[in-house]
């Protein structure tokens, strides 16, 4: 921790991070790989130094390439259900 090292509350940290409260809160009470900084009383702070670790981690310096398949306008239940009628009209 540095000196002068900003320190937020749950909210404020929250958004720092760019997530939902719920979103935040799920980082720290189900999938915990968040820790609050400070426990004051029953308020947690979070000290930016951690917050941006925490950011280093979650954010891949890249993204991986996705492979797309052709777009098609029918899902794939639909997509079946069609092939299947018209499989069916044949016979």
């Amino acid at each position: 921790m540095k000196v002068r090292d900003e320190v937020f509350d749950t909210n404020r940290a929250a958004k720092f991070c760019g997530l939902s409260l719920a979103g935040f809160k799920a980082h720290l009470y189900t999938i915990r790989d968040l820790k609050p900084s400070l426990v004051i009383g029953r308020s947690l702070a979070f000290y930016r130094s951690d917050l941006d670790a925490f950011l280093a981690r979650k954010r891949p310096a890249h993204r991986p390439a996705q492979n797309h398949r052709p777009h098609d306008s029918l899902t794939g239940a639909r997509r079946r259900t069609k092939e299947h009628r018209e499989r069916n009209q044949d016979v």
